[in-house]
């Protein structure tokens, strides 16, 4: 077994301003005088309390606005920029919360909660009055992560007072759960949920992103009053990952042909991550057994700071199996495009990757999430994956599924792939019919 665990370095955090500390006392935010005239400066709020989806989702999008304007990205989850490479933005860099013990709670567990919410306020309002962003996007809320309302809507408020001319944009994937929990013990109807959600939208936000294609899970299906919200709301496609090498496939996609495919990928995080793992080589033992393992190696990846003990617990259970391990790194999409077969959770990035390769997939959703169970089923509805239930998971499980997956027809769809770039032009409008942009 080969451990293929490399260390990145050298990775660019800052730009084209400097992040300062906020609780040592200094400005947060130092521009320098050398912008030019035409740029607009946005600010994008993201917060993965789990995981990078949200921060490698957002970062894209950031990426692509970096190219015509001076950017800043909100990094205040668990930390993960230094695996996810976001060259020409600025990082903001808030003290940071995450999701532990089935509850929001500080990174650093020296201080309290909501000392640590009133650090991130100030901070984030501190930013603002420097910056004075001509555009905020703000990703989820107020469809859920309601948590950070109350340094939202402040920073929000003040920047509009700072710069009335200033538009907000809410971003969101689906499946979208929505969710109101003013308190750890108080969580809004379903009714009242919606109410607040529209409330919020409507005196808060300009425009609303889905980044999806109606025609795979319309928004209107999970919530049928999102027609009522009074502001534009506008699908644009799924967000991905730039395809590395392109090859014409013959349905307007770019992926490799299926006999130049090899291996299979088995990528998840968290304890659910852990269980798919060792459950996906004891499948391969078992395929093994009976020559149905496939061709290439199984490659195991891991989180981008992998624990100790789990890897040698893998390596134990892998034995003299032809498997791989990996950390997580911003290569995977890469990875994918030459996997035969792919074996996951159902996560946002994940399952836009798998659409955007054309792989073929096993999808484990993660019960924790409460997305994931929705996007999965409807990727079997469509053949595009062999599902099983996250109750079900076993590695006889695995390899029943991997031999279900085998048998679909090559994953062939229609998509729109294209919500980076439909995402940009969407907000390039709204910028147009601001007020003029800054200057220097």
């Amino acid at each position: 077994m080969r451990q293929c665990l490399r260390s990145r370095t050298g990775i660019r955090l800052f730009s084209r301003s400097v992040v300062s500390c906020f609780q040592h006392g200094h400005s947060p935010l130092i521009l320098p005088g050398n912008q030019r005239h035409s740029m607009r400066k946005i600010l994008i709020y993201s917060l993965g309390l789990i995981g990078a989806g949200h921060f490698m989702r957002m970062s894209l999008l950031a990426r692509r606005l970096a190219e015509q304007h001076d950017v800043f990205l909100v990094d205040g989850g668990p930390p993960i920029a230094d695996q996810i490479p976001v060259p020409g933005v600025t990082l903001i860099k808030p003290p940071r919360i995450c999701f532990r013990n089935n509850d929001v709670q500080p990174h650093q567990p020296a201080i309290t909660l909501k000392e640590v919410l009133q650090l991130r306020r100030q901070h984030l309002e501190s930013v603002c009055r420097e910056l004075q962003p001509d555009l905020i996007v703000v990703e989820q809320f107020p469809f859920n992560k309601w948590v950070i309302s109350g340094e939202v809507l402040p920073m929000i408020s003040l920047a509009r007072q700072l710069k009335p001319g200033m538009k907000v944009v809410c971003s969101v994937r689906t499946p979208l759960p929505v969710l109101i929990r003013l308190k750890q013990d108080l969580l809004l109807s379903p009714r009242e949920t919606q109410q607040r959600v529209m409330q919020i939208l409507g005196e808060h936000f300009d425009l609303l992103l889905i980044h999806t294609d109606p025609r795979f899970m319309p928004l209107e299906e999970e919530y049928p009053w999102i027609p009522e919200i009074q502001i534009p709301a506008e699908s644009t496609g799924f967000i991905c990952q730039p395809t590395q090498e392109p090859v014409p496939n013959g349905d307007g996609a770019f992926t490799p042909p299926a006999a130049q495919r090899t291996g299979t990928l088995v990528s998840g995080g968290g304890a659910g991550g852990e269980q798919l793992r060792h459950c996906s080589i004891e499948a391969w033992r078992l395929l093994s057994q009976t020559n149905e393992a496939g061709s290439g190696r199984l490659t195991l990846v891991l989180p981008s700071n992998p624990d100790d003990r789990e890897i040698q617990e893998l390596q134990q259970a892998a034995g003299d199996l032809p498997v791989d391990i990996r950390r997580f790194s911003p290569e995977f999409h890469g990875w994918m495009q030459q996997a035969e077969l792919s074996i996951s959770h159902a996560g946002y990035n994940t399952c836009s990757d798998l659409l955007q390769t054309r792989t073929r997939a096993v999808l484990v959703p993660y019960s924790l999430t409460g997305d994931q169970p929705e996007r999965a089923r409807h990727f079997a509805e469509r053949g595009l994956a062999a599902v099983i239930a996250p109750g079900d998971l076993t590695g006889p499980a695995v390899a029943s599924a991997v031999r279900r997956a085998r048998s679909l027809p090559e994953p062939r769809h229609n998509f729109d792939l294209n919500g980076v770039e439909r995402s940009c032009e969407l907000i390039e409008q709204l910028l147009a019919n601001s007020v003029p942009a800054w200057k220097t």
